[in-house]
């Protein structure tokens, strides 16, 4: 399948088009066919670091992972940021979400002037998967959960910028 990674500075800009894979005619990869009786679900949540701009940002991490393999067959990665108002109000927004479905990895990336309301942002594919295609995944939680935490005060400062 190659190289799935995103970086928000260029390098997945230049390769989104070979990353793309062509309609083979498998299986779509359906995360929600798994039997709820072997999955171990968890949600994680926790400041990244300390505020930009006044922004509070967080990482939101939510997945199943098939047992006894411990293959984590659907996920969803966010960051997010808030802030608190004088007046006490909480301030929510989202940056970006990385996550799988319609049998694709993707990643929705939001600017500081988009609608609140958007929840599907600018949408970029790093790749199709079909059915049989849980390691690659699994493999790309991994990887995209560790370039998050490399570099997620450029994403932040680019939805701010934005």
């Amino acid at each position: 399948m190659g190289d799935i990674g995103y970086s928000p500075v260029g390098k997945g800009v230049r390769n989104r088009r070979k990353r793309r894979k062509q309609s083979t005619g498998l299986a779509r990869y359906d995360q929600d066919g798994f039997p709820e009786k072997r999955l171990f679900r968890d949600k994680i949540a926790g400041q990244l670091g300390a505020p930009i701009d006044g922004w509070v940002p967080e990482v939101i991490y939510r997945y199943a992972a098939l047992t006894p393999e411990w293959l984590v067959v659907d996920w969803a990665i966010m960051i997010d940021v808030y802030r608190v108002e004088a007046d006490g109000e909480v301030t929510r927004r989202r940056v970006e979400r990385i996550d799988i479905c319609h049998s694709e990895i993707h990643v929705h990336v939001f600017r500081q002037s988009d609608d609140p309301g958007d929840d599907q942002g600018r949408k970029t594919v790093l790749t199709s998967i079909s059915a049989g295609d849980e390691v690659i995944v699994s493999r790309a939680y991994d990887e995209q959960l560790a370039l998050l935490f490399a570099d997620w005060q450029l994403r932040v400062e680019r939805w701010i910028d934005g």
